[in-house]
Order: C-alpha cells, then structure tokens, then sequence
C-alpha cells in the first residue's frame, strides 16, 4: 500500500489520542483561558504490514477557522511515521516535509509533537531501522532558519548528510528509535488533565447558564412594568420623539 493510501485509510478509520497542552510563554499564555491551549492529537492506523502515526498541532483559536480548510488543515502542523514491518523500517514524513507555521515556532511546540511522535516508535518498533529522509531546502530559507531546524533534528540524535557545498540538499540519518534521545522542555510546555480541564469548564457553563436564567426571569418581571427602570408608556413615547428628531436631524442634513 502507498503511502497516500494509507494516510486516507488513516484519517477515516485509525485510532485518535489527544492531548491538551498549555505554553508558558507570556505571549501565549496571556490570551484567554480556553483559546490559548493547544489542542495535540495523534492518529494511528495499521493494516497489514503497514503502520503510520500522525501528530498534529493546532491552537484552539484556530480550528474553527480551518473547519472548512481540511487540505489546509492536514498538510501543516504535522509530523508522521510510516512503519514497514515486513522489512522492519521506518520512514519519517510527510512527503513534503514537517511544517510548522511561523507563529508556533521557538514555543517548544514542534519539540513537544515530534517527541511524543518518537517516544511512540521506541515503545513499539525500539529496534525498526530508519528510511534516510531525502530533503532539499529552498534558497529562500535563510541561514538562521537553516540552523534552527539543523539544531532541532540533531537535540534528538538526528543527523544530516548534505552532498553539496552550499547545504541545501541532503538526507536525514538516524539508526534505530532505541538510539533516538527523546526530550521535551518541561518549561516551556505544560499538559494539562483533559478530563479535569473539560470538567472544570462544564462547571463554569453551569453557572453561566443559571446567571442567564436569573437575567431572564428578571426582565421578565421587569417588562410587566417597566423596562430598564422607564414606565412603558414614557419608553414609548421617548422612542417616539427620538425617531422624530433622527428624521428632521437628517432632512436638515440634506438641505
């Protein structure tokens, strides 16, 4: 099976693990209480002597507004394995290589999502061969990104093997997942207990809606006799006057 196929497969049949995580960057965490989560989910599906695991990142306040951009939606943010078992080997991916968008990027977030990613492989497949990762850098990525991802494949054991002179085009090496150093920074990413998190807010959702019942049943009582303190029949005759006094406002504007 190639791999387009079984990364469909995956997506209506495989199995989804997610997890919440926060950033404690001032930037991040400053946002609101829900919104400046990290919504972190793995997908994993097999069949036969083929496997894939997918990770995926997205800020909370970006999914609703990817909800109808699914090509979008699967094509960033993400880091998978392909695992061969009739030969034992494993190819890092996607094809077109692992994104981040820019605004996630120095947060601790793409070390997070690749490291539960390999922590995975050494749990199931420790001793799989690594495919070499074929890659080409564009000429437009400058050299401080350059080095940035450079230092993120290598904190985990992952090395680069360029063939020409300027570094661009090369492969990514590594031995087996037992040899991989699997790591994230504890201080700049916190998961949180989903199941307390959820609950928590169901807490909040209860209260809110019992204020709003108690607003509710009080302007009703209100409108049997006034609005807003005004008697009706002063709020209607104010409405009254106001619509004249907008229209004569406007008729001398024209003139």
């Amino acid at each position: 099976m190639n791999i387009q196929e079984l990364e469909q497969k995956m997506l209506s049949h495989g199995d989804n693990n997610i997890r919440l995580v926060r950033i404690n960057e001032a930037g991040i965490s400053a946002k609101s209480r829900f919104l400046g989560n990290l919504v972190v989910s793995m997908r994993h599906f097999k069949e036969g002597n083929d496997e894939i695991f997918s990770v995926r990142v997205n800020l909370v306040s970006n999914i609703a507004a990817r909800a109808n951009t699914m090509g979008e939606k699967l094509s960033i943010n993400k880091f998978e394995a392909y695992i061969s078992h009739s030969d034992h080997t494993i190819r890092l991916g996607p094809a077109s290589g692992a994104q981040l968008e820019e605004t996630l990027q120095n947060l601790g977030i793409g070390t997070y999502a690749f490291n539960w990613l390999l922590s995975e492989l050494k749990r199931i497949v420790p001793n799989y061969g690594f495919n070499p990762f074929e890659l080409t850098l564009p000429e437009s990525m400058t050299s401080s990104a350059k080095e940035r991802l450079m230092a993120f494949f290598t904190k985990f054991g992952i090395s680069f093997n360029f063939v020409d002179l300027e570094q661009r085009n090369g492969t990514l090496r590594a031995n087996t997942p037992t040899q991989i150093i699997t790591h994230y920074n504890t201080d700049k990413i916190q998961e949180l207990d989903l199941e307390e998190y959820l609950f928590s807010l169901i807490v909040d959702r209860h209260k809110f809606e019992s204020e709003i019942s108690k607003l509710k049943s009080e302007i009703e009582r209100m409108g049997e006799e006034s609005f807003a303190g005004i008697p009706k029949k002063q709020l209607v005759k104010y409405t009254l006057l106001g619509c004249a006094f907008t229209i004569i406002f406007i008729f001398v504007l024209i003139l």
